[in-house]
């Protein structure tokens, strides 16, 4: 009985090979004859209406094909299950136990029995470093309304250590708005509107 559904799936897989090989023949052939026409802008004109029916013909024939090969790889998948049937019912398992049955529960136990082992015999232990540092947040609400150019200057009343700077508010108008940072007498633009 599986022999017979075997063979049949083989014929299967056989012919649908067949005809997708032929389905890539026909499109290759469409695909030159479409590039020959595009070459030439004296005959693309012309040959629209042909150009055309040849780009719905490879359409046709790349659904075709898709269509045909996801039928060959579900015939192939039926094949390759039939067959390890059939070669499970011609072995019987070795006292009972199959070899897929030894590796789905024996593997993972040995994996197991090696990674316990490892943690007790090495006594492995975490280590890291941490940096600790004190970090000091400067705000200050400057609440400026701005109709005209001019230069608006944030200072400190003394010497701090800078790493970030984060200004927010909202630009109305056309008017352009740049925002720098002057470090050692050097301007770093960081926002600019337009």
């Amino acid at each position: 009985m599986r022999d017979k559904k075997i063979r049949a799936l083989t014929g299967n897989l056989i012919r649908l090979e067949e005809a997708l090989k032929q389905f890539n023949r026909r499109r290759s052939i469409f695909i030159n004859a479409l590039n020959e026409l595009s070459k030439d802008d004296n005959t693309k004109s012309k040959n629209s209406a042909y150009i055309k029916q040849l780009q719905e013909k490879i359409y046709y024939l790349d659904e075709s094909i898709k269509a045909y090969r996801k039928h060959a790889d579900e015939c192939k998948s039926l094949l390759v299950r039939e067959r390890e049937i059939q070669t499970k019912e011609k072995k019987p398992a070795a006292d009972g136990i199959s070899k897929r049955t030894l590796i789905k529960y024996a593997l993972p136990f040995v994996m197991l029995m090696i990674v316990f082992s490892s943690v007790f015999l090495l006594k492995p232990s975490i280590t890291g470093q941490v940096i600790l540092s004190k970090e000091t947040v400067h705000n200050k609400s400057m609440n400026l309304e701005i109709n005209q150019s001019g230069n608006y200057t944030w200072t400190f009343d003394k010497p701090v250590d800078i790493s970030s700077v984060k200004a927010s508010g909202s630009v109305t108008g056309n008017g352009t708005v740049k925002i720098y940072i002057e470090k050692y007498g050097k301007r770093h633009l960081i926002y600019k509107n337009k």
